[in-house]
């Protein structure tokens, strides 16, 4: 659109690191969760049915929105794609997903498989465990290298990721010193320069600099809660809570932004005009999201799960 904005420009082109922050993220709920429940197989029944709730009815409604729009504005394309696979997360070929970004859901539903698992551990001897498996997968990354096939997926470096974040909230707890604060503040923005110096896309690469960027990260805000420093605002809450709507609404509503005509249009704008309306179309974007999952996808899921929150949990973690 001919934005002058560069640091924009950089952030934008390594947003997708954000899925390792999210990966991270979704480690340390996931413990929280479950760790700390009675290990019976009720227990892991009402995980699943959570789980599988909360992945499939937020993502299935743009799955759905995704299928209008490919059928009224490239309706050959839609035989290229894997509707299937893409239905039921059963696919990582981005290639041939409706919703491309849907390949990370299909590793989400692996780790809630493998913490469904977990049931049949005591609390105790499953805190042993994500860290052995965390351990082993270290291990496999730095001997193995696997690059495609099943082999990928179930031992997929990701892994590494989510056990990091749930080995984090193990050890919450120690997080307590303005030290660790600065430790952690100081090795985020070097792990992140490291990754885009090496161009760290994939692979191991990608967890040595942003996977230890997003755990710092992570780490950073729980040293900063423990301290009592810094706590998120209630709207960085909000939005946060939305942030699994925000994940798959955006790129449908970036399509609507081409499609409609509405980028073409801008970009032979002032290019201060096209910026700010750039922008306002990502404020457009977040808003939306927030108020289809306050106003469909949470009261849906409260439905399905008979979810009744309490004055002080309203949120429903897209993890």
């Amino acid at each position: 659109m001919g934005g002058h904005l560069k640091s924009f420009e950089i952030v934008a082109s390594w947003g997708s690191t954000g899925v390792d922050l999210f990966i991270v993220i979704s480690g340390f709920i996931m413990a929280h969760a479950t760790l700390h429940k009675e290990r019976t197989f009720s227990n892991a029944k009402t995980f699943v049915k959570h789980r599988a709730s909360r992945i499939f009815l937020g993502y299935w409604p743009f799955l759905g929105f995704a299928i209008v729009l490919t059928s009224i504005f490239s309706p050959r394309s839609l035989q290229d794609f894997d509707l299937l696979g893409s239905f039921l997360l059963t696919s990582i070929d981005m290639d041939r997903l409706l919703l491309p970004i849907s390949w990370s859901l299909s590793f989400e539903l692996y780790f809630y498989a493998i913490f469904t698992l977990l049931f049949a551990l005591p609390a105790k001897a499953a805190k042993w465990a994500i860290h052995i498996a965390l351990a082993a997968i270290l291990l496999r990354m730095k001997l193995i290298y696997i690059d495609s096939g099943p082999q990928y997926f179930f031992f997929s470096h990701f892994l590494a990721e989510f056990f990091a974040g749930s080995v984090l909230y193990i050890h919450r707890d120690k997080l307590k010193s303005p030290w660790m604060a600065l430790v952690f503040a100081t090795a985020i923005p070097v792990a992140y320069a490291y990754g885009i110096n090496w161009d760290a896309r994939n692979k191991v690469a990608r967890v040595i600099t942003f996977g230890s960027g997003a755990l710092f990260t992570v780490a950073l805000a729980i040293t900063l809660e423990n301290c009592k420093i810094y706590k998120a605002k209630q709207w960085m809450v909000g939005i946060g809570d939305a942030s699994y709507t925000i994940y798959l609404s955006h790129l449908s509503l970036v399509s609507i932004f081409w499609y409609s005509g509405l980028r073409t249009f801008l970009s032979h704008q002032h290019v201060l005009v096209a910026e700010v309306c750039f922008f306002l179309y990502i404020a457009a974007t977040v808003f939306i999201s927030i108020v289809f999952y306050r106003k469909v996808e949470l009261p849906v899921y409260r439905w399905a799960t008979g979810y009744r929150p309490t004055k002080q949990k309203l949120a429903c973690h897209p993890a």
